[in-house]
């Protein structure tokens, strides 16, 4: 009878607890927020770390810092030797390069929105004479380590070297998904044809300071 009992007044706490249970809500709170619909583009330039070849350059001199205009500095003569591939016979050349090169560092936010980025410029100038446009180059590289590791987007199109002046080409096309993504973008003077170059800076080039622009333009689809 004991055992009986006990289980009575547990079974009575049970019930009675249960008949207390409710739930209550309250009338839904709204939310909002707003996504302004502005398109962004941030170039910051870095000097290359000293070098004649843009492409095998160390790399942007990042600890040095952005710089605000791009300073070649004095053109040096340089001489390459190349093998004939018909007659076989080694060719010397020589030409004027700088042994620096910039990179612009160039991100968008297009809030996905396909877009194209351009870089059209002026010839180098000093008033009287003009450094061969064919030698003053751009070309683009993609870096996954300057997007947190991710990869080229879909559709998307890096655009090899070409001289910068008058240049109507885009040097990046987003593709579909407008995804926005960091490019470099390599500014030199060079007469080798791997970069672009049409043209080398010959060596009995009139002195002078010469001076030039580069602008670079976002548009969206």
């Amino acid at each position: 009878m004991k055992n009986i009992k006990v289980l009575s007044v547990l079974l009575a706490v049970l019930m009675s607890t249960s008949a207390h249970a409710a739930t209550q809500a309250k009338p839904a709170v709204e939310m909002s927020c707003e996504v302004i619909d502005i398109i962004a583009l941030n170039v910051e330039l870095f000097r290359n770390q000293d070098c004649v070849d843009p492409l095998n350059c160390p790399g942007p001199d990042f600890a040095a810092g952005p710089v605000a205009a791009m300073d070649f500095n004095a053109l040096e003569e340089v001489t390459f030797t190349e093998t004939d591939p018909v007659s076989g016979k080694e060719m010397t050349f020589k030409e004027l390069r700088p042994t620096r090169a910039y990179v612009a560092m160039i991100s968008v936010n297009t809030h996905r929105k396909p877009y194209s980025l351009y870089a059209s410029g002026s010839t180098l100038s000093n008033g009287t004479s003009e450094v061969p446009s064919g030698a003053c180059v751009i070309t683009t590289v993609y870096a996954p380590e300057d997007n947190a590791g991710a990869s080229l987007p879909a559709g998307a199109t890096l655009h090899q070297g070409d001289p910068w002046h008058n240049r109507t080409e885009p040097i990046y096309e987003s593709g579909p998904t407008g995804l926005g993504r960091a490019i470099q973008a390599i500014v030199a003077i060079t007469g080798d044809p791997d970069v672009g170059a049409e043209a080398a800076v010959p060596i009995d080039q009139p002195p002078g300071n010469y001076s030039g622009n580069i602008v670079f333009t976002l548009v969206t689809a």
